[in-house]
């Protein structure tokens, strides 16, 4: 997933379209740096993590760059800011339709069109 690495947005940008798709905001609430897409009832989800969003209406026109994606599989659905190692898994075991749509709303929450 290297084309989401380092592509940088303002964090107004980030921070509105993330609301429109509905996505997960990461666990430190001040300053936070992940959002996350999930499957509640197949237990799975996808993080997408940048360099931090602070919280407040004067950081709207900060840029903020991405870091990763990350694909998970969970038994008890837990915002992280580092998803645990032991439950990452490869894109390739969760259904095709679950990493479209989580693709898809990261793309859209960067303005990323690949």
């Amino acid at each position: 997933m290297s084309a989401f690495c380092g592509v940088q947005v303002k964090q107004i940008f980030i921070v509105t379209t993330a609301g429109k798709w509905g996505l997960y905001q990461g666990s430190i609430k001040d300053k936070y740096s992940s959002y996350h897409i999930a499957d509640l009832i197949h237990g799975f989800g996808a993080q997408l993590s940048f360099d931090g969003i602070w919280s407040g209406p004067e950081y709207g026109t900060r840029m903020i760059t991405t870091e990763k994606v990350t694909f998970y599989r969970f038994r008890h659905f837990q915002l992280w800011e580092h998803v645990p190692e032991s439950i990452v898994c490869d894109s390739q075991q969760l259904p095709k339709r679950f990493v479209l749509i989580a693709l898809a709303a990261f793309q859209g929450v960067i303005g990323l069109k690949i």
